[in-house]
């Protein structure tokens, strides 16, 4: 659970970033385990609940 949530918010921040047009390298690696990632987020959810 909680390599999901560092998971979450290192690919958030990266997202910003990449807008921003300031941090391009290691973004396509990040997009490639975004789905996954929010896949084990959405699975810890609802086994929470």
């Amino acid at each position: 659970m909680q390599f999901s949530a560092k998971a979450f918010l290192i690919l958030n921040i990266s997202d910003e970033f990449n807008e921003k047009g300031e941090i391009k390298k290691g973004l396509n690696f990040l997009r490639k385990i975004k789905p996954y990632t929010t896949q084990l987020l959405i699975a810890n959810n609802s086994r929470a609940s």
